[in-house]
């Protein structure tokens, strides 16, 4: 007698068949990585005409994923922070899917990681500042990522006079970034946290 699938194996083979899929971007993406980035007088001239904002659109809203040293220094209670795809995947009763789910969404969070490094490098490995944008990218991802995942300001930490640490840190790498690049900030406000509810 021919065994049907359930919907739950046919679920996981889904899941499963993803994962392998992500895995091979991942290593297409490593490979990029090994390839040179472009030379130095081509990556100056490619800044030398950018502001802030096609600064963030040649990024493409590539944001470094949360990484758990970030939510420990940003938030008043890191222990409880759970983010909206962690706790959709908790919802899930049958726990073979939740399991999958699981490291599937670790292998997006590392596909993710992986991809902004290298658009980074591509982009801008050349420049003599790179070690610097790139770090500060990656903090200005985290604040932008985590004021997006949290339901209220009061989770963040605060600094003083009102502002949290995350606000703080988000300006000066914004500001670092712009310095760095030649970039021109937009005028008024220099906050990035658009969103922050």
């Amino acid at each position: 007698m021919k065994h049907t699938k359930s919907p739950e194996d046919t679920i996981i083979a889904s899941i499963k068949a993803s994962r392998e899929q992500v895995l091979v971007k991942q290593d297409a993406l490593r490979a990029k990585l090994d390839e040179p980035s472009i030379d130095k007088s081509t990556a100056e001239l490619n800044v030398s005409s950018l502001d802030w904002e096609t600064f963030k659109e040649q990024l493409d809203n590539c944001y470094y994923p949360i990484d758990q040293e970030w939510i420990n220094k940003y938030l008043v209670n890191p222990k409880q922070f759970r983010s909206k795809t962690e706790i959709r995947i908790k919802k899930i009763e049958n726990l073979d899917i939740q399991y999958d789910l699981y490291f599937l969404n670790l292998d997006n969070q590392q596909l993710l990681r992986l991809h902004v490094i290298t658009l980074l490098q591509q982009q801008f490995g050349a420049l003599d500042d790179y070690a610097l944008i790139a770090s500060h990218w990656i903090r200005y991802s985290q604040c932008v990522l985590i004021s997006k995942e949290i339901n209220d300001k009061s989770e963040l930490a605060a600094k003083g006079n009102g502002l949290t640490t995350l606000e703080i840190d988000a300006v000066v790498s914004k500001i670092i970034i712009a310095a760095l690049l030649g970039l021109e900030l937009p005028a008024g406000d220099p906050s990035i946290l658009e969103s922050m509810p």
